[in-house]
């Protein structure tokens, strides 16, 4: 027999999750600005407290919406930082999501090389230069983690960034860098990356990343 109360009750919950969003994009609310308390939800959306403070936690596990004492609820971002976090345990036990994170992180490197040519700076460089060394010591995962971090930060698109704890991390630590590879041609391929990036030429850029990747897909 199917459930008249749950349904009601996910009804209720999808509306005032819907109202909520309204009012912060209609208010054109950003971070710090705060929301109106629950009492006050309660009374403009006609719903019961349960209900309001089960749609407040909706966007507060999207770190939209955070609490601060003696404020109340207030728009904490409106841009994600890990929208994968919470499904990244998950796709560590689909067979299929590793090789979809290589693909999805060679396409997202290879597509935003305009914006790393234009974003990147001197300190930047010099930061992907220094990690050649750390390239060919103990912890090259480390060191790959943190040169493809820091091109896909140069961007300075927060989509782009909020991408690195999948593309970057997540795979980089499941995958690791291939068992065959030599050291020295992993970081000639680096260097082929940070030369382009001096240059400034996107194409040239296009082409090393792509190359990089290549013995990911073998």
């Amino acid at each position: 027999m199917v459930d008249l109360e749950k349904i009601e009750k996910q009804s209720a919950l999808k509306l005032v999750i819907k109202a909520l969003r309204n009012y912060i994009i209609d208010n054109n609310l950003q971070s710090g600005d705060r929301l109106p308390s629950e009492l006050e939800l309660c009374e403009r959306l006609g719903a019961s407290r349960n209900i309001i403070r089960e749609g407040m936690r909706y966007y507060r596990t999207l770190g939209i919406i955070e609490s601060r004492p003696k404020i109340g609820a207030v728009i904490a971002r409106l841009q994600p930082d890990d929208p994968f976090g919470c499904y990244l345990p998950f796709l560590e036990q689909d067979p299929r999501g590793i090789s979809e994170a290589a693909e999805m992180r060679m396409v997202l490197e290879c597509g935003s090389a305009p914006l790393m040519i234009s974003g990147i700076t001197e300190d930047e460089l010099r930061e992907l230069e220094r990690l050649l060394d750390e390239l060919n010591g103990k912890d090259v995962l480390a060191a790959e983690i943190r040169f493809h971090s820091i091109m896909l930060q140069s961007t300075r698109n927060r989509l782009i960034e909020s991408m690195i704890p999948l593309t970057v991390e997540f795979f980089s630590r499941h995958v690791g860098v291939p068992g065959h590879r030599d050291r020295r041609e992993i970081v000639a391929e680096h260097k082929d990356i940070i030369n382009a990036l001096r240059k400034r030429d996107v194409q040239q850029l296009s082409v090393a990343l792509r190359k990089h990747y290549i013995s990911y897909f073998k």
